[in-house]
């Protein structure tokens, strides 16, 4: 019964809002298509008329990274359903239903969701990536189905409760309350969100992943979109953070947090974030520059466009926020990754580029101005 529900429920939904679903569906599927076009080239043609051992590695990486994502997908959605109260768990619970009946609605569904996020992921990773043998696939799909498990042992949330104090007294230990704001969510995202943290970690291993690239001497493309994917993960662990943020922003709205102030404070974290994400590869191109037979200018240029690589995709984030729905880190995922692709492209071919960063700027945060109070 409480599958036929949950169908009757999407169809209806699709029925009173079917123009919405369908623009949303129509614009996905273009924004999807367009990815998968520039991963194709960039890695099937680009990577591979470099380096046929080179396209491997990067191909072996990228399908794991797959799997950790569909692993994260996986019990997301599930954590999700277990706590939210409009659920179809917790309505089942309220209204009286049998555990026996309720366990065997969220098995289903949990087996659903498993093939779904999995069978997406196998489906990118042989069509595009790697064609691995039947044992390693076992073997990998084993190891991903362990990593759930350990995923589901570490909470998400922290249960403790605090008590309401006052906005002066948040804010008077502050200059002020862009400082106050940026302190705490720099808290947050480091120390108490476990997908932020999760992200910045696997952004230190691309950075270093990066410098250790720039100290072998490797071809310009290999270390520059090793350290572009440094910065982007970088940048989701704001998204991550805007997902907690919007859920209590009535908090925020009360405390007379402007837009201008909501935004300074993400701003502010980004340089942050992306600096930190650019630190060790920008300072190991220095160093392993000074060696080399090159001008000072040259290093010096090669490297700042390498901390604008990596910066970039964290600076253009609090730009994006409120552009479509703040509340969806995928949908933040792929716009930044698009903009911030043809962005850092642009500027690291010519520093002229920065004139496009700087339109991008006044349009996109003019578009969404005010739309905090929205959220």
């Amino acid at each position: 019964m409480l599958l036929a529900l949950s169908a009757k429920a999407f169809i209806h939904r699709l029925y009173y809002d079917f123009i919405r679903e369908l623009i949303v569906v129509i614009c996905g599927l273009v924004i999807f298509a367009t990815f998968l076009y520039v991963f194709n080239d960039f890695l099937n043609v680009e990577i591979k008329t470099l380096s046929t051992k080179m396209r491997a590695v990067f191909a072996e990486a990228v399908a794991v990274f797959t799997l950790c994502i569909a692993c994260f997908s996986y019990v997301r959605m599930l954590g999700s359903q277990k706590q939210l109260k409009h659920s179809y768990q917790y309505t089942a619970h309220r209204m009286g239903e049998t555990k026996i009946n309720i366990k065997a609605f969220v098995s289903i569904r949990s087996l659903i969701l498993y093939s779904v996020c999995f069978g997406s992921a196998w489906f990118f990773i042989v069509t595009y990536l790697v064609s691995w043998p039947l044992a390693k696939v076992v073997i990998a799909q084993i190891i991903a189905t362990l990593l759930i498990g350990l995923i589901k042992v570490f909470p998400t949330k922290s249960n403790k409760t605090s008590e309401l104090t006052d906005s002066k007294e948040i804010t008077s230990n502050y200059p002020s309350k862009i400082s106050a704001l940026t302190h705490w969510r720099v808290r947050q995202i480091f120390l108490r969100n476990h997908l932020t943290q999760a992200s910045l970690a696997i952004s230190l291993l691309f950075s270093i992943m990066t410098a250790l690239l720039v100290v072998r001497s490797a071809p310009e493309i290999a270390y520059i979109f090793a350290g572009f994917i440094s910065g982007y993960f970088a940048s989701l662990s704001l998204a991550f953070q805007l997902q907690e943020d919007l859920k209590y922003s009535w908090a925020e709205k009360f405390m007379g947090v402007s837009h201008e102030e909501f935004i300074s404070s993400y701003t502010r974290v980004s340089l942050m974030t992306g600096s930190a994400a650019a630190i060790i590869p920008v300072t190991m191109m220095l160093l392993t520059s000074t060696t080399a037979s090159e001008t000072a200018f040259f290093s010096i240029s090669n490297s700042l466009k390498l901390f604008v690589v990596i910066g970039l995709p964290s600076y253009i984030t609090p730009m994006l926020m409120f552009q479509i729905d703040g509340r969806k880190p995928s949908i933040q995922a792929i716009t930044v990754a698009l903009i911030g692709l043809f962005l850092a492209t642009a500027i690291y071919a010519h520093w002229l580029g920065i004139i496009a960063l700087m339109i991008f700027k006044y349009y996109a945060n003019n578009s969404q101005y005010g739309r905090f109070y929205r959220a």
